[in-house]
């Protein structure tokens, strides 16, 4: 059974998107040990807990790990934030102010981890809660000294993990002390971005066979999409200049979420406008 409904979504996402993706879903690396793998689906039923400060705080923890390989954002990447920037605040969605620490805080100083320049996977590992399943699951496993903690996560998975919280960043240093080796860790992030970026694409595509135009539109690694959760800014002659949110469908939105910068919410498929505030359904 498991088997089947994960062939339906490789079948489903490809024949929306008329794409082919490479499916990976949680905890697929350990497919060949039972053990292994269970601990890692358990670890991922945490969710959010797993990076949360008020959690396990991994979140912090994977940023420092990775701190002394990231660099400043290139030229051609501050341009286009700085650029996105300027047409929000045009708009009227920041101030000045807001326009001004935004570019001297997060573009001007900001840092990334860059391969040849090029934005990578890691920088989402430290919010990725089926990566950081498989990351704890291979770090427990390392320690030979590790199984009575295993044991505890098997019974209670906050307070196992909770136990060893304070002694994961010194773990971590021990067992993956060149923080290159934590890209190892970005199966189901690249998965799921290369997913995102097909429904963005589709999003755009869409609207521009409805008379809109491009602005603006994000990507991985993208500043003003972290910071003001926009994917795509476009213009319409008739309905004017509107910043998009892109999901890929109706389950992956959460409707209580507040997108303070965002006009619609569109779905990729089926393709759906909804505004951002009011919750209903735009017809063009």
């Amino acid at each position: 059974m498991k088997e089947l409904i994960r062939e339906h979504l490789k079948v489903y996402v490809n024949s929306l998107l008329n794409e082919e993706v490479e499916e990976y879903t949680a905890c697929d690396q350990f497919s060949g040990d039972k053990k292994k793998h269970q601990l890692c689906r358990k670890i991922s039923y945490l969710q959010t807990w797993l990076y949360d400060k008020d959690g396990l705080d991994l979140q912090s923890v994977i940023d420092n790990v990775l701190d002394p390989i990231k660099s400043p954002f290139n030229k051609e990447q501050k341009e286009k934030f700085k650029k996105g920037a300027n047409i929000l605040f045009d708009m009227g969605k920041i101030t000045k102010g807001h326009l001004y620490y935004f570019i001297k805080d997060k573009v001007e100083g900001g840092t990334i981890v860059l391969i040849d320049g090029k934005w990578i996977p890691v920088n989402k590992l430290n919010t990725n809660t089926a990566d950081l399943a498989e990351l704890l699951t291979d770090l427990l496993y390392k320690s030979v000294t590790a199984q009575k903690i295993i044991d505890d996560i098997n019974v209670n998975s906050k307070e196992g993990l909770l136990s060893i919280k304070r002694f994961l960043p010194a773990l971590l240093n021990k067992y993956f002390k060149d923080p290159s080796t934590l890209f190892d860790y970005v199966k189901n992030t690249t998965f799921r971005s290369n997913i995102g970026e097909m429904a963005e694409n589709k999003v755009k595509n869409e609207l521009e066979n409805k008379g809109f135009n491009l602005l603006y539109q994000g990507g991985e690694g993208d500043l003003i999409d972290m910071v003001f959760g926009t994917d795509l800014i476009m213009s319409h002659p008739q309905f004017g200049k509107k910043t998009i949110q892109v999901k890929l469908n109706e389950g992956s939105w959460k409707r209580n979420k507040e997108y303070k910068y965002v006009d619609w919410v569109v779905i990729a498929e089926p393709f759906t406008i909804y505004d951002n505030k009011t919750k209903e359904v735009i017809e063009l």
